[in-house]
């Protein structure tokens, strides 16, 4: 129950009242959609393999010249996953009821299981990829954009933290017995995450944790 009298209002419709003004219809913010640094950062280390593969487009007989590329440049191999769409090296297949296992990881040596990995790549339709586009980095940098939604949660998380962390900071400023810590400050014991602290007169007063609740989420 709201003390709504302490807070300033002279009823609880009033306190509602004033409540659901102050609600956001969303806490994202440009930078919620896609981490573009994070994205062309992840492209530029493979910025030689992509150029080589990028010979691939439009070959003839595809399967043969990856085969001479993986020999000749075996560090396009870490490079395959990511053309997949998938973050691990190791991946594992089951094949035909048989457990198979691909390390393709970044290696300067030519591997000993070519055979393999060309298959692999058959299989997968990644080499037919070469034949149905026009550009691998740009391909890539849609798989990246795709990739990089599933980090919109913790974006969204600490999006919503900082807004809240610079409001107390500007809040707290009007109180000289108040002092706010954020949650990599605190040094103390404790099984629960917290977002921020706040101390009175030195002393531990108050815990806050913070979450956005969409209005769906509300209505439901």
């Amino acid at each position: 129950m709201v003390n709504y009298l302490k807070l300033g209002y002279s009823s609880e419709l009033g306190y509602e009242t004033a409540f659901d003004e102050t609600l956001l219809e969303t806490n994202r913010t440009h930078n919620f959609y896609v981490d573009w640094g994070k994205i062309f950062s992840n492209l530029d280390v493979y910025q030689n393999e992509i150029n080589i593969l990028n010979s691939l487009i439009n070959s003839s007989d595809v399967e043969s010249d990856f085969r001479k590329i993986i020999l000749e440049y075996p560090t396009v191999i870490s490079l395959l996953p990511s053309i997949l769409a998938i973050r691990e090296k190791n991946i594992s297949v089951l094949d035909e009821y048989e457990m198979k296992c691909f390390k393709l990881s970044c290696s300067k040596r030519s591997p000993s299981n070519v055979d393999e990995i060309v298959d692999f790549s058959k299989k997968t339709g990644l080499l037919n990829l070469f034949n149905n586009i026009s550009d691998l980095k740009s391909y890539l940098v849609g798989v990246e954009v795709g990739l990089d939604t599933n980090a919109r949660k913790n974006r969204s998380g600490h999006i919503f933290e900082k807004l809240v962390g610079d409001l107390l900071k500007e809040k707290i400023k009007n109180y000289p017995n108040l002092t706010l810590y954020a949650e990599e400050t605190l040094d103390f014991e404790r099984t629960k995450r917290l977002d921020f602290v706040i101390h009175k007169n030195g002393c531990l007063n108050f815990y806050l944790n913070v979450i956005f609740i969409q209005t769906v989420e509300v209505n439901r």
